[in-house]
C-alpha cells in the first residue's frame, strides 16, 4: 500500500522551511528535505498510476539522491528502469558506485572506454548509470573555472533521444539544465512530468516557458507537463496499492 511516506499535499506545497534548515538534515543530498520528499510522493503517485508497469525515468545528475529515490520504489515494490546520467567518473565512483554492492540490477556504462559493470537480471528494479568522461565541472566557481563551461556535453544533454524508452519522468537536476529541459518537454508523453531542481535560478526559466503547464513548488523545484491536470494528478496524495 502506498502508506504515510506520502505526505499530505498541504504539507507538500505549504510554508517552505529555510534552505539551511532543510538541507542540513536533507537525505536527498544537496535538495531540501521538503522538495525531496515532493519528489518521493511524485515519484509513488507515479508507480500508483502505472498499476505495476515498470516506471521508465530518466535523470540528468547521479548522485546520493539517485540512490534514494530508486531504494524507496524499490522498498514500496514498483517495479522500475531508472537511467541516471553522469559526467564526472571520479564522483561516480567515489559517492555512488560503494554504495551499489546491494544493488543486483545495476548496470553501469563508461561511455568514453566503453568498460563498465552490468548486473542486470530478471529483477524489477533496474539502475542504470551512463557516464561520460568530462571530469569535475565547476563553472559556478567564478572565472578561474569558466572554461568549464565550453566542455562539449552534447552526448549527455541528447542521450534520451538515442532511447526508445518512454519517460514516466524526467528529473533535471545536473548540467545544462536549459538544455536538458527542452530535450524532456520534445519527449515528454502526455501524462509524464519534468522536475527541475534550484528552480529559483532565473537563467532556467526561458526554457520552463516552453511547457505547456508548469509550477513552482516546495523549496526550490519546479514540476512541468502539457496540463495542469496532469500537474494536479502526481501532486495529490493516493493511497492505492502500488
Amino acid at each position: 500500500m502506498v502508506t504515510s511516506a506520502l505526505l499530505a499535499l498541504e504539507h507538500v506545497i505549504g510554508p517552505k522551511m529555510t534552505d539551511e534548515t532543510s538541507r542540513e538534515l536533507s537525505p536527498y543530498a544537496l535538495m531540501s528535505v521538503l522538495d525531496g520528499e515532493l519528489v518521493k510522493t511524485v515519484l509513488l503517485n507515479l508507480a500508483v498510476l502505472e498499476r505495476k508497469r515498470p516506471l521508465c525515468i530518466l535523470e540528468w545528475g547521479c548522485g546520493l539522491s539517485t540512490l534514494s529515490y530508486t531504494k524507496i520504489l524499490a522498498g514500496a515494490g514498483a517495479p522500475f528502469h531508472w537511467t541516471a546520467l553522469e559526467y564526472d567518473p571520479s564522483f561516480l565512483n567515489a559517492k555512488v558506485v560503494p554504495q551499489l554492492s546491494d544493488r543486483p540490477d545495476t548496470i553501469i556504462r563508461m561511455v568514453d572506454d566503453g568498460t563498465g559493470i552490468n548486473n542486470a537480471g530478471e529483477g524489477t528494479a533496474r539502475l542504470e548509470i551512463v557516464c561520460w568522461n568530462r571530469g569535475r565541472l565547476q563553472p559556478f566557481f567564478g572565472d578561474e573555472f569558466v572554461s568549464d563551461r565550453l566542455v562539449n556535453l552534447d552526448a549527455y544533454v541528447a542521450y534520451p533521444r538515442s532511447t526508445t524508452d518512454q519517460f514516466n519522468a524526467f528529473l533535471v537536476d545536473g548540467r545544462k539544465r536549459r538544455r536538458c529541459l527542452l530535450v524532456a518537454r520534445d519527449l515528454l508523453g502526455p501524462q509524464a512530468i519534468t522536475i527541475l531542481h534550484d528552480a529559483s535560478r532565473t537563467y532556467y526559466h526561458s526554457a520552463l516557458s516552453t511547457y505547456p503547464a508548469g509550477r513552482f513548488v516546495g523549496d526550490d523545484l519546479w514540476i512541468g507537463g502539457h496540463s495542469e491536470q496532469v500537474l494536479d494528478t502526481v501532486l495529490t496524495v493516493r493511497r492505492d496499492s502500488i
